[in-house]
């Protein structure tokens, strides 16, 4: 079908084109009260038609690609309707040849209801088996793949296939303790991480505000992931970098954290969650220095904001059928440290470790300030756990937190989404309870 869009293209006189083809299925199963509530199939195709008259960008898409016409003229009339953008240069020419790697679990893709039934059925026996008072409030399990091909006036012919699944669930002790957990990932996910999932909602049982003070904070993956996202990624985004809305517009080749601090962006690790061969423009995957030693080495960029720099993307590029690329990252790794977690919990004579962290939203990406709300945290003293907080806040400003590195964690964990970070220790922040 999509080499009849092409002809059809061709056909109506237009030499720059790009036509973006996405399938999804997806199965869903809903929890609530340790039940299975209901089950869910979908499927979904559509194309995404982008073309280019005279510097004159137009865009349409549709589901309904048996009248892909439709869908290309309209796209055509756009075009001739908008202004010239003297910024586009082309779209993607890097042509590479498909290496035909999968970069999915083909014991995923053959999995349906009956291994969500199982793996749901096994997680609240270990649930259970653990603590016989915790229930599953609610929850879900979806698995979901994706075929995209990708064809374009320069060259570009591509096809690929992805998978992954998702659960989710909120763990409930009583109306004062519950705690909300997921995973993401592209291999059979394992129903033993409910024993992980129960230990963290016990030890919120013992709760207390403490006293408003300024204290060493440590940061576990998932939090620290909260803070990267809201603040930082999006400031690395080629585009808010050139539309000057990032701070870091101007700190290239600068020093931003501490000389502990590395982080690259890697699409291109095959067990990692986010992996694939090339872009949703065709680039090809690839690992992206972006702090090397606290130092800002590069930005992140799809093919039209690499064109304006006159660099290459930096295969960067993410979209749906029914949407234009934008910038976004892949997976995220954070170079670990040398000391374990208890190690890290003994190195200081008090501190607070924060798990989770509410309204990560409310935080000024412009600046890096943030005060946020802690959903689950603990005091330490001396290395040990005190009492799990409540009603309590932590202030302070991400880039001087990332500045004030004391220790690294020596394990990455994987969020969930596509951060794979070690816990970090760092000066201190103020804590605001009693």
């Amino acid at each position: 079908m999509i080499e009849k869009i092409e002809s059809y293209i061709k056909k109506k006189g237009i030499k720059e084109y790009e036509i973006f083809y996405e399938s999804s299925e997806k199965t869903r199963m809903i929890l609530q009260r340790d039940n299975i509530d209901f089950l869910s199939k979908g499927y979904v195709d559509g194309i995404g038609i982008r073309v280019c008259i005279d510097k004159k960008l137009g865009f349409s898409s549709t589901i309904d690609i048996k009248n892909y016409e439709k869908c290309v003229d309209e796209a055509i009339k756009i075009s001739k309707l908008n202004n010239r953008d003297e910024k586009f240069m082309r779209f993607n020419d890097a042509r590479i040849k498909s290496t035909n790697k999968i970069f999915y679990d083909k014991k995923l893709i053959t999995k349906d209801i009956a291994y969500m039934s199982k793996y749901f059925k096994d997680y609240i026996k270990i649930v259970k088996n653990t603590d016989k008072d915790i229930k599953l409030n609610s929850g879900g399990f979806e698995k979901s793949t994706r075929t995209r091909k990708i064809i374009n006036s320069e060259g570009i012919n591509l096809e690929s296939k992805s998978c992954n699944n998702t659960f989710w669930s909120e763990l409930m002790k009583s109306k004062e303790n519950t705690l909300g957990f997921g995973e993401r990932e592209k291999t059979l996910l394992k129903p033993e991480k409910a024993k992980e999932h129960v230990k963290r909602l016990i030890e919120c049982e013992k709760k207390n505000t403490p006293e408003t003070t300024n204290i060493n904070l440590v940061l576990h993956p998932e939090a620290l992931s909260e803070l990267l996202g809201e603040i930082f990624l999006d400031a690395i985004d080629a585009e808010s970098i050139q539309s000057k809305k990032s701070i870091l517009q101007d700190k290239l080749n600068k020093k931003i954290f501490h000389k502990d601090i590395t982080i690259i962006d890697d699409s291109i690790t095959k067990n990692l969650i986010f992996s694939r061969e090339f872009d949703d423009e065709g680039v090809n995957s690839r690992k992206t220095s972006i702090v090397e030693k606290g130092v800002l080495k590069n930005f992140l960029y799809d093919t039209y904001h690499a064109n304006i720099d006159n660099v290459k993307s930096t295969s960067s590029a993410s979209r749906s059928y029914a949407s234009i690329p934008s910038i976004s990252t892949t997976n995220v790794l954070m170079k670990t440290g040398k000391k374990t977690e208890e190690k890290i919990l003994n190195s200081a004579d008090k501190l607070i470790y924060v798990k989770n962290l509410i309204g990560t939203h409310t935080a000024d990406s412009t600046t890096g300030d943030f005060s946020l709300g802690v959903m689950e945290g603990h005091i330490y003293e001396k290395g040990e756990m005190k009492y799990a907080v409540k009603d309590t806040m932590i202030a302070g400003n991400f880039y001087k937190i990332m500045n004030d590195i004391l220790e690294i964690g020596n394990k990455q964990i994987h969020t969930g989404g596509g951060t794979y970070l070690p816990i970090i220790l760092t000066g201190k922040v103020k804590l605001i309870g009693k």
